[in-house]
């Protein structure tokens, strides 16, 4: 399967878990990338050894989360956007 395929399945899947994905329609822009991020972007997550490739489900003034490949849900505080790069 393309990984590509895999994110547009498991995105389907997974709104009905999040419900209605209109209502957190903000986003935010990252003027060191030159990158604007909206709920629903694919995002790559670098440290020293690996990747963590997720999806954006929710962006607030105050929090961001990030469903990732393997499942997990986890949500963030604005000041770790910098840690997160477009797919």
């Amino acid at each position: 399967m393309k990984k590509d395929n895999f994110f547009e399945e498991w995105n389907t899947t997974i709104k009905n878990v999040f419900g209605n994905e209109s209502e957190n329609n903000s986003g935010w822009y990252d003027n060191d990338t030159d990158t604007y991020f909206e709920v629903g972007d694919k995002v790559i997550w670098r440290d020293d050894e690996e990747e963590t490739i997720g999806v954006i489900k929710l962006i607030e003034e105050e929090k961001f989360g990030v469903m990732w490949f393997d499942g997990q849900y986890f949500e963030y505080p604005s000041n770790h956007q910098d840690g997160i790069k477009k797919a």
